[in-house]
C-alpha cells in the first residue's frame, strides 16, 4: 500500500484541505530515491555473497562473533554509506596474508573512501575494488566460477 493510500484511510475530509504536494513530497518517496535504495540494497546482497564466499581462514577469529549481526545489518542498511561502512568492517577483518601485498598502500584511503561514499556507483566500485585484492587462496573454489557474474552484477550498480 502506498503511502497516499494509506493516508486516504487514516485521514478525515477535514483533514484533506491541510494536505498539499509540499506534504506529500515528505512522505512519498521520489522514484530517484527508491532506484538508489534498490541499488543499495543490491550492492548489500552482493556484499554478503563476497563475504560468504571468503574462507574462514581468511578472516580474523572474532569475525565468527560479529558475522550473524554484521549480516542483518547490511541486509538492513538503506544507504549507501551504512552499506560502506559495513564493508570497511568486513576489510578490517580480513587476514593481511589473504589480501595481494599492493593492498598495504592503497588500503588506508581506500578506508577513507568508504567513509565519505555517498552513492550506489561509488560503493560498487569500493566493493569490487576490495574483492580484486582478495586472494584466490582466500576464497571458496566455487568462487572461481561465480566471480565474472558477480563483478558484471556489481559493476552494473
Amino acid at each position: 500500500m502506498s503511502v497516499i493510500a494509506a493516508l486516504s484511510i487514516l485521514m478525515t475530509p477535514a483533514s484533506y484541505a491541510n494536505l498539499t504536494t509540499e506534504n506529500l513530497a515528505i512522505t512519498e518517496p521520489k522514484s530517484g530515491e527508491l532506484i538508489a535504495q534498490a541499488r543499495v540494497f543490491r550492492l548489500g546482497d552482493l556484499l554478503v555473497e563476497l563475504e560468504t564466499n571468503i574462507k574462514w581462514s581468511a578472516v580474523e577469529q572474532k569475525w565468527s562473533n560479529r558475522r550473524e549481526g554484521w549480516i542483518q545489518e547490511v541486509r538492513s542498511a538503506s544507504d549507501s554509506a551504512g552499506v560502506a561502512e559495513l564493508l570497511a568492517e568486513l576489510e578490517s577483518n580480513i587476514k593481511w596474508e589473504a589480501v595481494d601485498k599492493r593492498w598495504r598502500s592503497r588500503r588506508d584511503s581506500w578506508v577513507q573512501d568508504c567513509e565519505s561514499a555517498k552513492s550506489p556507483r561509488r560503493l560498487a566500485k569500493l566493493l569490487a575494488e576490495l574483492e580484486t585484492n582478495i586472494k584466490w587462496e582466500a576464497v571458496e573454489n566455487k568462487w572461481r566460477s561465480r566471480r565474472d557474474r558477480w563483478i558484471e552484477a556489481v559493476s552494473r550498480e
